[in-house]
């Protein structure tokens, strides 16, 4: 068993070895331009409005742009949204904006590191040039310019579901036909099969394509130097917060624009790692209000044990998703002392 146990742990490390290898020569080929001497950042709009502007007379001529979900890190944020409106299917795209140009290629290159398809058989080069390295398929284009990671995607309802159909009885007396397996057809590996495949050509060259070079010009219209690039103002109003088990507490920004919003918040380990006995869990009344935009500047927690905390928050612009952290001082007390806590 243990032997077992090693060859398959080996085997596996070689054929990740072999992915990779192959997602380096995939984006060796891709890129247009040298990786490492990039020094440009970007200050471009991300936000649903300017998708939906740079989107109308391609996707649609009024397209509706909703985002539905996001995500970060101390060093990404990233979004996605969907482009409705297009008479051949709705447009997916994903956009993740990164402190530095590296994180922006680790991006993409973990999108194929981590695809179940072979890289170099479904991708090719871009048609047309897009930012620093692109790659399109059958139904996607992905490319990366300065610090930013782009994914444009048909959408899921493209991909056609057979009709569910109950099974139908045979004869008296008789044994049903063995069933025949039908491979699954994949739209992106073989398009020949696929019941729209005589669309896939149309929706890449007349859909995904154009979007695509719409925004990498618009990225590149706001392409600027490091020392100009504008990040998230991680600027708080006190950066040490008291509050009370079990009652609400809210984190403010300095900017109450709504132009800086704060994602989340995080333990952070403080003296070698020691442990952070402090909670705090998205407050209720945040989720109802439908997140943390919902009050400009404001991040309202739930606090869940007693004592004393260092605690990293999430910071992001709203328009281009350049993100930077804040570090606060939270002192949690017991519910006898709720005269001490800020609301």
């Amino acid at each position: 068993m243990g032997n077992y146990i090693s060859e398959r742990r080996s085997a596996m490390r070689v054929s990740f070895a072999s992915l990779r290898q192959d997602v380096e020569r995939a984006l060796a080929a891709a890129v247009t331009g040298d990786l490492d001497s990039i020094t440009t950042r970007n200050n471009a709009p991300l936000d649903p409005q300017t998708i939906a502007r740079l989107a109308t007379g391609i996707v649609a001529s009024n397209p509706v742009v909703t985002k539905t979900t996001d995500s970060a890190t101390p060093e990404w944020f990233r979004v996605q949204y969907r482009v409705a409106g297009a008479a051949l299917c709705p447009v997916e795209i994903s956009i993740s904006h990164h402190t530095a140009p590296l994180g922006a290629q680790n991006s993409m290159r973990m999108r194929w590191e981590t695809s179940t398809h072979e890289v170099d058989v479904v991708t090719t080069k871009t048609a047309v040039p897009l930012g620093q390295a692109s790659l399109q398929t059958g139904l996607s284009v992905d490319w990366v310019r300065d610090a930013v990671h782009v994914e444009v995607e048909a959408g899921p309802t493209f991909y056609p579901q057979p009709a569910r159909q109950g099974p139908v009885p045979p004869p008296p007396d008789t044994q049903p036909p063995p069933r025949t397996p039908t491979p699954p057809s994949n739209p992106t590996t073989d398009v020949h099969r696929h019941p729209l495949a005589f669309q896939t050509t149309r929706i890449l060259e007349t859909l995904l394509l154009p979007l695509a070079q719409a925004l990498d010009g618009h990225l590149a219209a706001h392409a600027v130097l490091s020392a100009e690039h504008i990040t998230a103002n991680t600027a708080m109003q006190t950066t040490a917060y008291r509050g009370v088990e079990g009652k609400e507490l809210a984190f403010k920004l300095a900017d109450t624009s709504g132009l800086n919003a704060i994602r989340s918040v995080a333990p952070v380990a403080t003296e070698a790692g020691a442990r952070n006995n402090v909670i705090l869990a998205p407050a209720p009344s945040l989720r109802a209000r439908g997140g943390p935009a919902a009050v400009p500047g404001e991040y309202r927690v739930l606090p869940h044990r007693t004592g004393k905390g260092l605690f990293r928050l999430l910071v992001y612009r709203t328009d281009t998703l350049a993100v930077g952290t804040a570090v606060v001082d939270v002192e949690i007390l017991g519910r006898e002392n709720a005269a001490g806590g800020d609301a």
